[in-house]
């Protein structure tokens, strides 16, 4: 991109220094040519290489010095209007250089600026990028931890209801082995229930007071009665296992919903 001083400097060229001179101050052969001193003299002015104080001042000396013969006889003597308007242009041109300068420090300052924009912009955008790659990585870990996480308690589940499975046939199996049992007991518990009442008859029919008969009756009225007690024992124990059976049924899930 071309610097604002440069086209600052051809603007001011192009307005205050490219103008002609009255052609009664130059030469012939100048005339001829075009070639304007003091249009050289102003370009000089113009450009970044004669803004020094010894430059100006060297460019004055040389529109004071006088002429050479064959110049001071080939135009016509300048008056004192000429001499101050040159003079005056002299002080404009001076001007001009320290806008220039202005201009150039203040361009300077501009790009020194700009460049710490593009410093800190530049540092910025780093940093940003560093914190996408960081955010990225932690959102990578967060998922594969989420998908670990979620591997485990699918399996764990799986495992769940496979348990909950053999439970549950083991709760059918229990159940059946019971109601079997429950049947055989009612069975022996009638049998038990005949026996004793035939023992009953036979105790309360027999008048004998010999001992040895009652002896015999009150051996076979014993393993009547153990008999009985093991029953009685028996079926107590049924019915707290089927209690128990109860409540392990009732607090089983019937949905894989209700698994927590």
């Amino acid at each position: 991109m071309e610097p604002i001083y440069e086209k600052v400097q051809r603007r001011l060229i192009a307005q205050y220094i490219e103008p002609e001179r009255d052609p009664r101050l130059l030469p012939d052969s100048e005339q001829a040519s075009g070639d304007i001193p003091t249009a050289s003299i102003g370009r000089s002015f113009a450009t970044g290489d004669a803004f020094s104080a010894d430059r100006r001042q060297g460019l004055k000396t040389q529109l004071a010095d006088p002429l050479s013969m064959e110049q001071q006889a080939s135009i016509q003597p300048m008056g004192a209007g000429d001499f101050k308007s040159l003079n005056m242009r002299i002080r404009e041109l001076e001007d001009m250089v320290g806008q220039i300068d202005e201009y150039k420090r203040v361009i300077r300052e501009q790009d020194v600026a700009l460049n710490a924009t593009k410093e800190e912009m530049r540092l910025l955008n780093m940093s940003l990028k560093q914190s996408q790659e960081y955010a990225d990585a932690q959102m990578r870990s967060a998922e594969e931890r989420f998908a670990e996480e979620l591997g485990g308690l699918r399996q764990a589940l799986s495992e769940r209801e496979d348990l909950i499975f053999r439970l549950r046939e083991q709760i059918e199996h229990l159940e059946r082995t019971l109601e079997s049992r429950q049947h055989d007991l009612e069975s022996i518990s009638r049998a038990c229930e005949a026996l004793e009442s035939e023992n009953e008859r036979l105790r309360t029919g027999n008048t004998t007071s010999d001992d040895t008969p009652l002896h015999g009756r009150d051996a076979g009225s014993e393993p009547a009665n153990e008999i009985r007690d093991s029953v009685d024992e028996e079926q107590s124990g049924i019915s707290l296992l089927q209690i128990g059976d109860d409540r392990s049924t009732r607090s089983l899930p019937t949905r894989f919903d209700e698994i927590d």
